[in-house]
């Protein structure tokens, strides 16, 4: 059931950058029952504390423009089917599959590698300022659709590998 969800987040995601609320949020009810009925109590707060993690650990990563709010909610959707444990593997190794996706984006631009130092660089100053108290704006350069990542593909990617990995 995670992987057809996932499968549909992507869809919506490749073709217009966006994934319906209806999607996530379906999803993370489904997420709730399914674990409630397999576990009870403990199923259910498993569930909620696996549609929480995501949000509070990729936070920041919104605010500096790092991910879309779609990706931290497909997270969440996932993170309502699966124990913590499973959530952190999904998110290794999807996070994974984005590093490489963007290495290879990186790759095949041209200014890829001036556009690179100047994100570290934005990384620098952005850490500094947490530190200093001064507070950092977004990242502000946009990418054309073309060499952007598909955050949604990649956790379904993570997905798939992580099950199968499971089944071994």
């Amino acid at each position: 059931m995670v992987l057809s969800l996932l499968a549909v987040a992507a869809i919506c995601d490749l073709k217009r950058r966006r994934v319906p609320n209806i999607l996530t949020a379906g999803g993370c009810a489904g997420g709730i029952l399914y674990c409630t009925v397999l576990d009870g109590f403990h199923g259910l707060f498993q569930s909620i504390v696996g549609i929480g993690v995501p949000i509070l650990l990729l936070f920041p990563a919104f605010c500096i423009g790092g991910l879309g709010a779609g990706d931290i909610k497909v997270f969440s959707m996932v993170g309502s089917f699966c124990t913590l444990n499973r959530l952190l593997e999904c998110f290794a190794i999807s996070f994974l599959i984005a590093g490489v996706w963007a290495l290879l984006c990186i790759i095949r631009q041209r200014g890829g590698l001036s556009r690179m130092f100047r994100l570290f660089k934005y990384f620098w100053i952005t850490a500094r300022g947490l530190f200093l108290g001064i507070r950092a704006d977004r990242y502000i350069e946009r990418q054309k659709k073309e060499n952007s990542i598909c955050m949604t593909a990649t956790i379904f990617s993570g997905y798939l590998v992580m099950v199968c990995s499971s089944h071994i």
